[in-house]
Formats: C-alpha cells, sequence, structure tokens
C-alpha cells in the first residue's frame, strides 16, 4: 500500500494499456474484491475478439497511486496479451472507493444490447442465450458473445419465447432454453406438442407420461439455486423431453448425464 499522496486531483488521461503496464499497473492493487477467474476470462475473450469497447469506464487508482476499480481488466490485459485503450483515472478520494459500482442500478445485459441497437434483446431472451451458452461450457459469457447468439438462434429462441407467455409451468428460463434446443435440433412440433402437455396434464397416450414425470416434478420443486442447478434442471427437463420424442413413457424422472441435442441444427 502506497501512502505518499501523489495525485491530490482528479484527472482522467486515454491510454493504451499494454500488457506490460497491465501488469506494472497491478504491482499497485490494493483492498479490491478477490479475482473472479470466470470475470477475467470473459473479459479476455472480448478483448481478443476484438470486442472491447472504450468507454468513460476504465481503471482508476487513489491519491496515493494504489489502484482501487479495474483490476479484472487489468488481468485479462496482462494474461491476453493484448493492448486495449482506456480511460486511466488518477486521484480518486479513498474515502469515495466504496461508491463505485454501488450508488447506481446495474444496468442488465439486456438494456445493453437494446441500447447498443439490438431490439430482439430482453430479459427472457437474453437468459435462453446465457443458460444455452453455459450448457455448452462456457461459464460466464460477455456481451459480445450473447448478442452474437442471440443473431444466430433467434428462431430457436424466438419458438420457445412464443410458447411460454403466461404458464407457470413454461415461463421459466430453463424449460424455455430446453424448448430452444430441442426446435433448434429439428424437434419443433414434438416441443409444442411436448408443452401441450405439460400445461394441460392430460395426456392420449400411455408414452406421454414421460411429460407428466416432468410437470410433477416441476410443479413440486423450489427453483431455487444458482447456474449450477439452473444445468441441472436443464439435464432433467431433457431426459423428459428425449424420451417424448422417442415416444417412451418414464415411470422416474432423472437427469441426463449429457444433452446430445446441443450443437444440433435440424432446421437448417
Amino acid at each position: 500500500m502506497k501512502t505518499t499522496m501523489l495525485f491530490p486531483q482528479l484527472f482522467t488521461v486515454t491510454e493504451l494499456v499494454t500488457p506490460e503496464k497491465a501488469a506494472e499497473y497491478l504491482k499497485a492493487n490494493f483492498l479490491n474484491r478477490n479475482i473472479s477467474r470466470p470475470k477475467v476470462e470473459k473479459h479476455k475473450r472480448t478483448i481478443k475478439a476484438g470486442k472491447f469497447r472504450h468507454t468513460h469506464q476504465g481503471i482508476a487508482f487513489d491519491w496515493f497511486g494504489n489502484l482501487r476499480d479495474g483490476q479484472h481488466r487489468l488481468t485479462a490485459i496482462a494474461e491476453g496479451d493484448v493492448s486495449v485503450t482506456m480511460q486511466v483515472t488518477r486521484g480518486v478520494d479513498p474515502d469515495s472507493v466504496s461508491a463505485i459500482d454501488t450508488e447506481m442500478r446495474v444496468r442488465s445485459t439486456a438494456d445493453a444490447l437494446r441500447l447498443a441497437g439490438n431490439i430482439a434483446a430482453n430479459n427472457r431472451s437474453v437468459a435462453v442465450c446465457v443458460l444455452w451458452l453455459q450448457l455448452t461450457g462456457l461459464r460466464s459469457p460477455g456481451m459480445f458473445e450473447i448478442e452474437e447468439f442471440l443473431g444466430s438462434h433467434a428462431e430457436a429462441i424466438d419458438f420457445a419465447l412464443s410458447i411460454a407467455p403466461g404458464h407457470k409451468n413454461l415461463n421459466h428460463a430453463c424449460v424455455m432454453t430446453m424448448i430452444a434446443v430441442g426446435y433448434e435440433a429439428g424437434y419443433g412440433d414434438e416441443m409444442q406438442e411436448w408443452a401441450e402437455v405439460v400445461k394441460s396434464g392430460e395426456i392420449s397416450e400411455p408414452w406421454q407420461t414421460s411429460a407428466i414425470r416432468f410437470r410433477d416434478y416441476w410443479m413440486t420443486t423450489k427453483r431455487n439455486g444458482g447456474t449450477h442447478e439452473r444445468l441441472a434442471y436443464c439435464h432433467r427437463i431433457y431426459a423428459s423431453m428425449l424420451a417424448w420424442v422417442e415416444k417412451r413413457g418414464l415411470s422416474k424422472l432423472y437427469a441426463k448425464q449429457s444433452i446430445e441435442w446441443l450443437g444440433t441444427r435440424g432446421n437448417d
């Protein structure tokens, strides 16, 4: 921790932050949050893809030259070996640091995408994109990855959102995501039929118990938890959907270990 006042006045300059400079700046890191590896990896992918946007937000040092904001960006630059132009602020009052990123409403990814002109982005479509990407192994997708995914999978996502509105069993990111995955794998009609049984609880064939097993499970499950739990829900939903497509009845609903439909584009 530095204790000699270096920057008594607040000022901001535009700098090209090289990997070497980023590593040097990180030596002055002081009392910041623990590094989040998913966040660093997200920044690295954004930077390497050339999608990092130069805005008024960058990094900040206090009166004494201690780094007080921007450790994830700097770590990504240092590790990613790519230079980035950004705003560098010096002379932040140490007593004001606690207000950074706390005294405001955080803009959602959907908000940011709409501001960038993507009119298809809303909270539901973005939630489906994020969960779908997480199912493929991308734990913390960046905004540019979500935007590209939304564009390339728009038809499947629109289909899923058109089925779900107003019904408690379907209007959930996990269910909508798996309907979209099924649609894109070429099972749009089957997904529509499966959803109708999930809504009504009525079947006409014995094998349609595959949808009923999911319906019973979903109606009696407290759907709390984070990413791990949501991914587990998706694997269980897939088990029901796969049995439906194969016209197999289910006596119990177990989660499938893998989702073979991912990466399949049967509607191309």
